[in-house]
């Protein structure tokens, strides 16, 4: 790297040699120098000791993103920026000048503040263009203009530079000419470019160091573009440099990587372990069983890889390698074991570890899979046990006594384990012990905890009370098939266990045929057979969904399958029946405009045009037969069928007044009953009432004994009619005699009362005749929210009309 702060001894000499004369005219003057060099050495030194600090924290020299300085070093800086400031402030014009104005820029520069920095390195040229220290400036001019992503202006000024390098044999500055160009041909993904670049620097370069480094970036840029085999030439190069310790490691590490990836395990294998051996890379310990582990998986030695694994995730916690660790020991536990719920334990330790985000991304995507994994297999099995109550409930009635019976078991346990705690006087009676070791047993099998192992997880039986079924046997099954049907993707798409992807499609169409999910189904397995390469069953499935389930959003995919014409699944055969019936309302044809809209409602109740249709009917009735009762029936099942659509919201408050209006009319047609025919009590009080104020009524009924009912005269016999009060079963003689007799006697009440209660009566009973027909002009002709009832006659003459 270079270096900023120039050996100023020489300089230093002169100024002294020449500083003796004034220190003899004035020792302040002196003073003042002595201050000034101080202050512009002491800045220059914590300067170039942060400056060293951060290019140790520097872990690829071939990259354009700088170490970001931590809170001690970025303190540092700031220092010397505010001590070289001081310097400036004091002598614009000496030597020292150029030194500060860039070791300012470099100070911003390392803050990551490049527009600051920018000012700082051009003020230098502009100020001073014969300064000595020009060319580095340039170098730093084009360093920030690569932060900035000025990449034409930032590479015209490094093309400069490198010219300038080479024509005064710069190699310090055209080194780092090369360096920037190799950085940013990486960052711009130009690989095949950034190879050729390390290659010339590497053929000029005699800093062996330098050149180790950059013939490992060559190893790393083949394997970007798949090229192993140069790869694994230039990592095994690395090693005729001088490579520092790191990089050395890294080589031999990557070097055994490409051979594993060359298809050559065992001869990685013995790379790892020969890097394990030696003692010097200890400190690397995690790293190289981590690869030692990983050709273990190559070589299907599976048992060993799993030791490996466990091995680097016990053992260094706190490294990367051990998130990564756990990591592939769920990915083994799942694709090789089949253990889903260690799969599980693992994926979900990775997810949240110190592993690189390639692994923990994948890890939590994994825990994701298995989490849905386990719900859906807890859902299927509870509904099962629902569907096995529902269409068997003594299965309920047995495990709800098995269930009362274990928590009998258990509470009666707990019991005694309180007692033995607080009776320590027989501990010494050997029958005591013997039930003591008797109730220890069967409380460990009753109420085990859960191993933290998931390796060795042990099955806890856990008591849960049956539930009895809530919903039917049918709906119970909609609810297995959605389930099984998910699975059975889950296993195909994300799991890739086809035994189990067979398994639950067919167990689904076999068990819940004919449900939503039954196409679904069907084209799933078609896609299975698919990938077994049967075609002849594929094809068949893809049939069946083409030609069973046409209006269905899958069809085309199984059109596609099957190379058949697409469908135009927005094509809806309810709007043309709906047009029909359109046309006849508007030609005045109600009775098949009706006709027609019911049909779209009967055949497509799914279909949007359903709705519409049963409104139009209503409305039809309404507005154009005034059949107020038919349009009042039609509008409340749009309102039951379809409540959230704007026809239901229209017509809402109109039912509401027909209901109420109806509920009136009821009650006035009760309230007449009742009045017309009273209950035997009333109709008792009623003879008494009479026999009371007309003692010849009295006595004549009782020689008599005439039937009495309510609406015919006491002076009646029974089988006779009365015409204006007259008794047509007599004679006219008798009927004047009579007459004469009864205007002669004096009764109690007058005559006239009694006959006013029974014309009371009759009007009664007529009234309630006429009821319907006055009822009928209480609700008016059709308004905005109300609606007029109509009679079944008058329903039908309109539709013959």
């Amino acid at each position: 790297m270079i270096k900023t702060f120039k050996d100023r001894k020489v300089r230093f000499l002169i100024l002294t040699v020449l500083a003796i004369p004034l220190f003899m005219t004035g020792c302040g003057l002196w003073s003042d120098f002595t201050a000034y060099f101080n202050l512009y050495y002491n800045a220059s030194r914590l300067f170039n000791d942060t400056e060293q600090e951060l290019n140790s924290q520097r872990k690829n020299l071939f990259t354009l993103q700088d170490p970001k300085p931590s809170g001690n070093v970025s303190q540092n800086l700031t220092k010397v920026i505010e001590k070289l400031s001081k310097l400036l402030q004091f002598d614009s014009k000496s030597g020292y000048v150029d030194d500060a104005l860039l070791m300012i820029g470099k100070c911003f520069y390392y803050q990551q503040d490049y527009q600051k920095a920018l000012r700082k390195f051009t003020e230098l040229i502009s100020t001073l263009p014969n300064s000595d220290l020009v060319l580095e400036d340039q170098l730093w001019i084009g360093k920030t203009q690569l932060r900035l992503r000025n990449y034409t202006q930032a590479n015209t000024i490094l093309d400069q530079v490198r010219q300038k390098a080479k024509e005064g044999k710069n190699k310090e500055i055209l080194i780092q000419t090369y360096v920037e160009q190799i950085s940013y041909l990486i960052n711009v993904e130009k690989y095949d470019d950034a190879i050729a670049a390390a290659q010339e620097l590497i053929a000029f370069c005699d800093d062996g160091e330098i050149n180790a480094l950059a013939v490992y970036e060559t190893g790393k840029l083949y394997l970007k573009i798949d090229q192993p085999e140069n790869a694994a030439k230039a990592f095994a190069d690395v090693r005729n440099y001088s490579p520092n310790f790191e990089t050395e490691y890294l080589s031999r590490l990557q070097y055994g990587k490409v051979q594993r990836k060359l298809g050559k395990a065992e001869s990685a294998l013995n790379i790892f372990d020969n890097i394990e051996d030696e003692a010097k890379y200890n400190q690397y310990l995690d790293s190289t069983k981590l690869q030692v582990a990983l050709t273990y998986m190559d070589l299907k030695r599976f048992d060993e890889a799993t030791k490996e694994f466990a091995y680097i995730d016990t053992t260094f916690k706190q490294s990367p390698n051990a998130g990564t660790a756990s990591y592939y020991l769920g990915e083994i536990m799942e694709k090789h074991l089949g253990n889903f719920d260690s799969a599980a334990y693992y994926y979900k330790k990775a997810s949240s570890s110190t592993a690189p985000l390639e692994f923990t991304q994948k890890a939590s995507r994994k825990l994701q899979i298995f989490t849905k994994y386990s719900t859906l297999q807890t859902n299927i099995a509870q509904y099962q046990k629902q569907l096995l109550y529902s269409e068997k409930p003594s299965e309920f009635l047995k495990d709800s006594l098995a269930y009362v019976k274990e928590v009998a078991i258990r509470d009666s346990l707990a019991k005694e384990n309180l007692k033995q705690k607080g009776n320590t006087n027989n501990e010494g009676n050997s029958e005591y012990q013997a039930a003591k070791s008797n109730r220890s047993e069967r409380s460990d099998q009753s109420l085990a905890t859960n191993g933290s192992n998931p390796i060795e997880q042990k099955k806890v039986k856990n008591l849960v009370a049956p539930i009895r079924p809530v919903i039917a046997a049918d709906s119970i099954k909609i609810i297995l098939a959605k389930n099984e049907y998910e699975l059975g993707s889950l296993f195909f798409t994300d799991l890739n266990y086809p035994d189990s992807v067979y398994y639950y499609y067919t167990h689904l169409l076999s068990y819940y045929p004919n449900n939503y999910y039954t196409p679904r189904t069907i084209y799933a397995l078609g896609t299975y057979y698919q990938t077994l390469n049967d075609s002849v069953k594929a094809d068949s499935l893809f049939t069946i969904v083409y030609e069973r389930y046409p209006n269905e959003s899958l069809v085309n995919a199984a059109a596609d399958k099957l190379g058949k014409p697409l469908i135009n699944l927005k094509y809806d055969a309810a709007e043309e029946l709906y047009v029909n019936a359109e046309k006849k309302m508007k030609e005045d044809n109600f009775k098949g405009a009706i006709s027609g809209f019911e049909e779209v409602y009967h055949k497509y109740p799914k279909s949007p045009f359903a709705v519409k249709a049963l409104y139009a009917s209503g409305w039809v009735f309404e507005n154009k037969l005034k059949l107020f009762d038919s349009a009042a029936v039609v509008y409340d099942s749009v309102i039951s069928k379809y409540p959230m659509t704007q026809y239901a919201n229209s017509v809402r408050g109109k039912v509401t007044v027909y209901k109420d209006e109806q509920k009136r009319i009821k009650a006035v047609e009760d309230s007449a009953k009742a009045k017309l025919n009273p209950p035997p009590a009333a109709e008792k009080q009623i003879s008494d009432s009479l026999k009371t104020t007309n003692p010849q009524i009295n006595n004549n009924a009782s020689s008599a004994q005439p039937q009495q009912q309510q609406g015919i005269h006491p002076n009646v016999p029974a089988g006779a009619t009365m015409q204006n009060g007259t008794n047509t079963s007599l004679p006219k003689a008798n009927q004047e005699k009579g007459n004469q007799e009864s205007q002669n006697k004096k009764p109690v009440e007058n005559n006239n009362s009694i006959q006013n209660k029974i014309n009371a009566a009759i009007q009664n009973r007529n009234a309630q005749q006429g009821v319907s027909d006055s009822t009928k002009k209480l609700i008016p002709a059709p308004k905005p929210n109300a609606v007029k009832p109509d009679s079944s006659k008058e329903h039908n003459r309109a539709l013959e009309r």
